[in-house]
């Protein structure tokens, strides 16, 4: 009814006029998704969707290194011949208890038998939707603290490709939570609409996923610069509709007294800059000296104690600008003299 119907493929004129590119794939549903991510909704996630911090579908591509590729080879790790999908299943039961916690869910994953059209490398095909970007940062930087994103960096080729899409992109996606797969429709169009490449795309979530590949590789071992401006709610405005009489400024310093006090003498974190902004778009300005990626993702992203206060910040900030930057050494001589 499809590649036999003539009416089908005069449509399909229409659909070669419309692409550029397509990838085009047949796949066969994975039925073993672990439990605790076929759960249904998390009724109180710890980090909950936000209008600046929407829920997206995380899009993954997966292909698998033919032998697990370990810098070093964890002690639970039995066999050294493992697979490239033996460590992706390893780093799956380690990693859903924690994934599930933030309230992240698989509405489906999918093992990939023919690349019908396409030069693509992929084993599998996995969408995961997630709450915030931030439950995502929690997560992942669990996972790195705890050595469990060793597993999946073993698993994986460099051709794995991923995408971040919005969850009203997806059409028509039932989750059967009785055997934890996807139940589609009759007449369900089951896509997502943005296209995939090694970058992120279509959702407002991409600076933060820059943010943490930045974190993760060209920061992972050497020094950066945080660089914040902020601008004030003249009332903290607390996302759960609590009541308080405290400003936005006063919000904000609980959660800036907590990490200075509490965070950065575990990462080897410096304030080296702080002022009141005399500026109609700005109150203040910080310059926090970070040592390395690898402790920020571990010690801020990682903490759940961390992540927690961020709720006086968010209460506090009517908008911000946060950049990642990097010291330049080279500034002339002349400007670098004493007074």
């Amino acid at each position: 009814h499809i590649l036999g119907s003539l009416e089908v493929q005069d449509q399909m004129t229409h659909s070669r006029a419309g692409l550029e590119d397509s990838y085009i794939l047949a796949t066969e549903l994975i039925t073993d998704i672990p439990e605790d991510l076929t759960q249904g909704p998390l009724e109180n996630p710890p980090f909950p969707p936000t209008e600046d911090d929407p829920s997206f579908v995380y899009f993954d591509l997966l292909d698998f290194n033919n032998a697990a590729e370990f810098d070093d080879l964890p002690s639970e790790v039995e066999n050294a011949n493992m697979t490239g999908r033996e460590a992706m299943e390893l780093f799956d039961s380690l990693s859903s208890t924690l994934k599930s916690e933030v309230g992240i869910r698989a509405p489906g994953w999918f093992d990939v038998a023919v690349v019908v059209k396409g030069d693509v490398a992929v084993d599998q095909i996995r969408l995961e939707m997630i709450p915030s970007f931030q439950s995502y940062a929690s997560m992942y930087g669990r996972l790195q603290s705890e050595g469990i994103l060793e597993y999946q960096n073993a698993a994986l080729t460099e051709k794995s490709l991923y995408a971040v899409t919005s969850p009203d992109l997806v059409r028509d996606l039932y989750l059967d939570t009785s055997v934890g797969t996807v139940t589609l429709s009759p007449s369900a169009a089951f896509y997502i609409v943005p296209t995939f490449s090694p970058t992120i795309r279509s959702n407002p979530t991409s600076n933060n996923f820059d943010f943490l590949e930045y974190l993760s590789t060209k920061s992972s071992d050497k020094e950066f610069y945080m660089v914040n401006l902020v601008k004030f709610r003249d009332q903290a405005t607390y996302a759960d509709g609590t009541s308080t009489n405290v400003t936005g400024r006063e919000a904000y310093a609980i959660y800036e007294d907590f990490i200075i006090e509490n965070a950065y003498p575990l990462v080897g974190a410096k304030v080296v800059f702080n002022a009141t902004v005399e500026d109609p778009h700005w109150d203040y300005a910080t310059i926090i000296r970070y040592p390395n990626g690898t402790t920020y993702i571990e010690h801020i992203l990682g903490s759940l104690e961390v992540q927690d206060q961020m709720t006086h910040s968010r209460a506090g900030l009517e908008d911000s600008y946060i950049l990642a930057t990097e010291l330049i050494t080279d500034i002339p001589e002349d400007l670098t003299q004493g007074p």
